[in-house]
């Protein structure tokens, strides 16, 4: 984070990324945390349509669908 302001989009992706790789090493709860992060930074920067946006839901979608929550997953998709 050092390299960029702590809302610069590039952290959003970052974070982002990570989303996907605690999701993949079984940190849900983790990842999730990371999610709401790497979304108000996006959100707020990039906008809701931005196809980095997009993939930080689907992201959310997929870490949501692992803990068992899956109208929540589903909500996170349609935002994608």
């Amino acid at each position: 984070r050092a390299a960029y302001p702590a809302d610069h989009p590039r952290v959003g992706q970052t974070l982002n990324n990570l989303t996907s790789d605690l999701d993949a090493v079984g940190l849900a709860e983790e990842a999730l945390a990371m999610s709401d992060a790497a979304l108000d930074i996006l959100t707020a920067r990039l906008g809701a349509t931005h196809p980095s946006t997009a993939a930080a839901w689907n992201n959310r979608g997929m870490v949501l669908a692992a803990l068992g929550r899956p109208r929540e997953a589903l909500d996170a998709y349609d935002r994608a």
